[in-house]
């Protein structure tokens, strides 16, 4: 007989909350931009992606904002596009 056991760590089991901000931190070097503090991150884990996406890389995602005729790509695709996720 097999047996399976399923773990989502989504903070319920585990506080994972300074791994999603290493993560964080780890994006933002690989995509030159400037070190935020721990404390500005925090408020927006587990919040869902979206919102932490928006929130930690504002400054990156503004640099396609305005441009003519360009429709903004999603933020989960730009960001594994360019950091190879």
């Amino acid at each position: 007989m097999s047996c399976m056991i399923c773990l989502d760590l989504d903070g319920t089991l585990e506080d994972s909350r300074r791994d999603m901000i290493s993560v964080v931190h780890r994006l933002r070097e690989a995509l030159g931009l400037p070190r935020r503090t721990d404390d500005a991150i925090l408020p927006w884990v587990n919040k869902g992606m979206e919102q932490l996406y928006r929130a930690c890389f504002d400054d990156y995602l503004q640099a396609d904002e305005g441009a003519p005729g360009r429709s903004p790509p999603s933020i989960r695709g730009r960001l594994s596009r360019e950091c190879g996720l």
